[in-house]
């Protein structure tokens, strides 16, 4: 039924009886404004017009009159032209215009509902376009006057290709893009124009945001599918061209971002509001960087990245890998940071790999030597093999030409494990923020410079720290103490203590390092202070003290330890034990090894060298050995690393086979002490040998033989107590 309130012209044409179909009939109607009235809603317009037998109908607007079409009882389309062909199946909407769907029935299928958003109004805005694909679907309808059912074609939304900045709105929510192309499902009801939608495809500028959640693309593709309560969540969303998802200030940049989205079981059955949705993989490649400054994690200069997540929505498994083997991906993570071309982390099983050469860097309250550390401090773990961490069962280990560093501390072998234990929770964070798809892809990473550094590794289980540490093969372990510098450069060396051993093993909780092998020990003293200098009007009393001390400072020396089976250094108590086939050699002042290089490379004048005092030589021989150095509790600062200084000997005990050498004097017997405290040396027989004190006067041919059950070297007066001992002089 047509109705008009006007001038009605009605043109017959000619056509000759063979082509005539008896449907043929065009209607042009002009008006202020047209208003056509069907069953699914109605039309306002400035012209209409309708060819009945190809089944194509154009609404035209005209000035600031825009074509408004009511589809059903609260969709509205505006737009400045509309064409329908329904024979063919297409549409095109000419000129900017908007659909605004305010419905709230159950089938509301406009793109709100398509993106997963719930009953609530959408809004769709274009500055150029639309083209429209129309299906056909048959629909069983009653006659009014008969009763009977028949069954007519009803058209439906097929396909709709946005063009000029498009964008979509429902409340909070929004997206834009240059180009949009939206695929609709087969509608289930008989009223229904459109269906959910089954895909949409943006292109150019592409943006989508709500309060918390931003994604930004070139192009974003996006698969959706139903719930078990048929609504429309997305199903897979591939982006590529300078991708950007970001949540806060959680952001993940890439390439190209390929996501698999599903709803969270919590969340089946419930008809009101959004669903929950949770990644449940998701693969990023190209330039890919992702952070979360709330986990103190990142990761960068990674080619490609894959993550799955578990069904309570945590990270289960991350996979990193660099462009090629000569560059290194990095990913930080809470207390650790790893390097490799290839990465994963595994959260459910606390594992960690590197296959490979890497790098890696844990925070840790004492140092690699055992020692307790003033404040916690990065060491870095570098290796060219490879890297395993598996902290549900307590250890890492590090294969290929190891070095671990921090502060003052050097430890380098073929092989590194660590030991780890429980150590306390960190605060509690809530598991259910709120946050939407792409919020879950930060889960992951941070770039905070002044991150809090702790004594934990991180982990999304129990919080471990580093307890044992044995370094193997070629083991090597540099303690150094260097003189405050300018800025993170540290000064000049001051000491050093460096260790080598087959094996290296440190119980940081005991607070103790030892070498199960034969090794060695050098420490380096270079402290080149005022005492050290020989005053040119001023002679020199009394004599060099044994080994490693004197009453008097003799400046810089160099005392190297040997030993055939064992060595343990317990440093709670400053206490060194060598066992078996000891030697122990000490050289001091201007005897020291190398002295000019060393002046050279600490920047000191080499008029330094005439001044300094002349020094000793010394050594010492016997089968086991144990020094005793002042003990310092106080944890270790990051200029005060060497665990013993020379000048610092407290104690000396030596036993077997004793055999000491310093300057004019011989010590021989079974054992020796030294004791700072008196500043006296005491030698001892035994096993039926008589403890010996051999004296040559420099410069001449006259010596003394001192032999007895204890003799003593007192160092204050260079005198030797011997009671009921024997003297023989060669005078």
């Amino acid at each position: 039924m047509i109705r008009w309130d006007g001038p009605f012209e009605l043109n017959p044409l000619a056509v000759d009886p063979a082509q005539q179909s008896g449907g043929r009939f065009d209607i042009i109607a002009l008006g202020n404004p047209v208003r056509v009235n069907n069953d699914d809603g109605g039309a306002v317009c400035q012209q209409l017009v309708f060819r009945n037998e190809r089944n194509q109908i154009w609404l035209t607007g005209e000035g600031k009159r825009d074509v408004q079409l009511k589809l059903g009882d609260r969709r509205e389309l505006v737009a400045q032209e509309v064409f329908f062909d329904q024979r063919r199946g297409l549409g095109r909407i000419d000129g900017k215009g908007f659909i605004r769907d305010e419905s709230d029935k159950e089938d509301a299928s406009q793109l709100a509902t398509a993106m997963g958003l719930g009953r609530s109004q959408v809004e769709i805005y274009w500055s150029q376009g639309v083209d429209l694909e129309l299906g056909k679907r048959p629909v069983a309808k009653r006659n009014p006057s008969t009763g009977e059912w028949t069954t007519e074609e009803k058209p439906y939304l097929r396909r709709a290709w946005f063009h000029g900045d498009v964008r979509f709105r429902r409340d909070d929510e929004k997206a834009r893009a240059d180009e949009v192309a939206a695929t609709f499902g087969y509608p289930t009801s008989d009223n229904a124009l459109a269906e959910h939608i089954d895909h949409l495809d943006l292109a150019g500028n592409v943006v989508l945001a709500n309060k918390s959640e931003i994604v930004q693309a070139s192009h974003l593709d996006i698969e959706m599918t139903r719930t078990v309560d048929n609504r429309s969540i997305p199903q897979r969303i591939q982006g590529e061209g300078n991708v950007l998802a970001k949540q806060g200030r959680r952001e993940v940049r890439a390439n190209k971002i390929d996501v698999n989205v599903r709803e969270l079981p919590s969340s089946n059955g419930t008809s009101k509001g959004a669903p929950a949705l949770a990644i449940e993989k998701m693969f990023v490649k190209g330039n890919v960087e992702i952070r979360d400054p709330s986990r103190n994690m990142k990761v960068s200069r990674a080619d490609t990245l894959r993550v799955q997540m578990n069904d309570a929505n945590e990270l289960a498994l991350l996979q990193i890998q660099s462009p090629d083997a000569n560059t290194l991906a990095r990913a930080r993570f809470e207390d650790m940071a790893v390097h490799g071309h290839y990465i994963e982390m595994s959260m459910a099983e606390q594992r960690m790999q590197v296959p490979g050469r890497g790098a890696a860097w844990m925070i840790t309250r004492q140092d690699f030597g055992g020692r307790p550390l003033e404040a916690p401090k990065p060491v870095k773990i570098t290796w060219a093999n490879e890297m395993q961490m598996k902290l549900n069962e307590n250890y890492g280990v590090f294969v290929g030409d190891v070095a671990a560093r921090m502060d003052g501390f050097d430890l380098d072998s073929e092989k590194l494990t660590i030991r780890f234990a429980d150590a306390p929770p960190a605060p509690v964070k809530s598991k259910s923020d709120g946050r939407g798809v792409f919020a879950q892809l930060s889960d992951f990473i941070n770039d905070e410079p002044d991150a809090i550094i702790t004594d934990q590794v991180a982990s999304t289980g129990t919080r471990k720290r580093p307890v044992y540490v044995v370094a193997e093969g070629n083991a090597q372990a540099l303690m150094s103490t260097h003189a405050a510098g300018t800025g993170p450069t540290p000064g000049r060396l001051l000491s050093r203590a460096h260790i080598t051993g087959t094996q290296i093993a440190a119980d940081l909780e005991r607070e103790e390092l030892s070498v199960p092998s034969a090794g060695t020990l050098l420490i380096e003293d270079y402290q080149f202070e005022q005492s050290s200098i020989r005053p040119s009007d001023r002679k020199v009393k009394g004599v060099g003290g044994p080994l490693m001390s004197s009453v008097r400072s003799d400046g810089p020396s160099q005392t190297l330890v040997t030993w055939e089976q064992k060595m343990d250094f317990f440093g709670d108590k400053a206490m060194v034990v060598f066992d078996r086939d000891v030697k122990m050699d000490h050289c001091s002042g201007q005897q020291i090894v190398k002295l000019d290089e060393l002046l050279d490379s600490m920047n000191i004048d080499r008029s330094v060298r005439n001044r300094l005092r002349p020094g000793r030589k010394a050594s010492l021989t016997c089968g086991n050995l144990l020094l005793e150095f002042v003990a310092d509790n106080k944890p270790v600062r990051s200029d005060s690393s060497s665990p013993v200084r020379a000048t610092d000997l407290r104690r000396m005990i030596a036993k077997g086979q004793v055999l000491l050498e310093d300057g004019d004097k011989s010590l021989m017997g079974d054992s020796l002490k030294y004791l700072k405290q008196s500043e006296t040396v005491t030698i001892t027989g035994g096993n039926g040998v008589d403890a010996r004190i051999f004296v040559e006067k420099p410069g001449t041919s006259e010596s003394m033989i001192w032999t007895g059950d204890s003799l003593t070297w007192d160092r204050r007066t260079n005198r030797i107590e011997a009671p009921n001992a024997r003297v023989i002089s060669s005078q």
